[in-house]
């Protein structure tokens, strides 16, 4: 009975080679290959365990943070900081130097639209593409419109530091032109400093962390991307932090 269950065991069994060495519908020969190819693999097992346990017991591996990459000079990332509004100097500009205070209000949307482009231009098809447009609808020259309602750099920045050292922010965060408008970058090799001037922005094990640190004083989206990258309508939005009054980003 014991014979029984055992043969059975050996039949079914999931150890590969097994069953063929009892296997009578086989020839002798096949069954004795079968049965020297699973003494082989078991010796070669046996050796590969004991070598194992050898190195084991003589030559621990052992597991250590790594550590190499503070050899290393890390480059900061680039910093672009966009306006995304600006009410008052819209409605100045309109009142005062494009039209004047009884102009009509559409112009107004269409004016932010040109110098705040989000990606839709509603009210400039409405108003300003039709057979019916208003006559006082911008016909070219964006970019003059663009400046003439953006902030400047000296308006939008302050309080500079790099690792606690103060620069000038307008020395630094240079104008670069993007499809949302002008913007500033800082660390950026799409935009050069005519004066020849850089703020060298690596971090090492004798720099430690690089921390900036500015105030921004109008709405805005701050880029947080490559040195070669541009800020675009297609960039993600975890690489932005849109700024606004009374909020803190660290």
């Amino acid at each position: 009975m014991l014979g029984i269950i055992f043969r059975e065991f050996l039949e079914n069994t999931s150890i590969h080679g097994i069953r063929f060495c009892i296997d009578r519908k086989i020839h002798w020969s096949e069954r004795l290959f079968w049965f020297i190819c699973l003494l082989i693999s078991w010796y070669g097992s046996i050796l590969l365990m004991y070598a194992s346990w050898d190195a084991f017991k003589n030559n621990p591996i052992s597991f250590v943070v790594e550590t190499t990459y503070k050899e290393w000079n890390t480059e900061f990332p680039s910093l672009t900081i966009c306006e995304v509004e600006n009410n008052d100097r819209i409605e100045e500009a309109s009142d005062n130097k494009l039209w004047t205070s009884e102009h009509d209000f559409n112009l107004e949307e269409v004016l932010k639209e040109i110098a705040f482009y989000k990606g839709v231009s509603y009210y400039l098809y409405q108003f300003c593409a039709t057979q019916d447009a208003d006559p006082n609808c911008p016909k070219g020259n964006f970019t003059y419109y663009a400046n003439m309602v953006r902030s400047k750099c000296d308006e939008m920045l302050s309080n500079c530091t790099w690792v606690d050292d103060f620069f000038d922010c307008c020395e630094y965060f240079l104008p670069l032109d993007t499809e949302l408008g002008p913007c500033y970058a800082i660390n950026s090799i799409q935009r050069r400093n005519p004066n020849g001037k850089s703020l060298t922005m690596n971090n090492n094990k004798l720099t430690g962390p690089g921390i900036i640190s500015f105030n921004v004083h109008v709405p805005a989206n701050v880029y947080i991307i490559g040195e070669e990258e541009v800020p675009a309508l297609t960039s993600l939005t975890s690489d932005i932090l849109a700024v606004a009054g009374n909020i803190h980003y660290k």
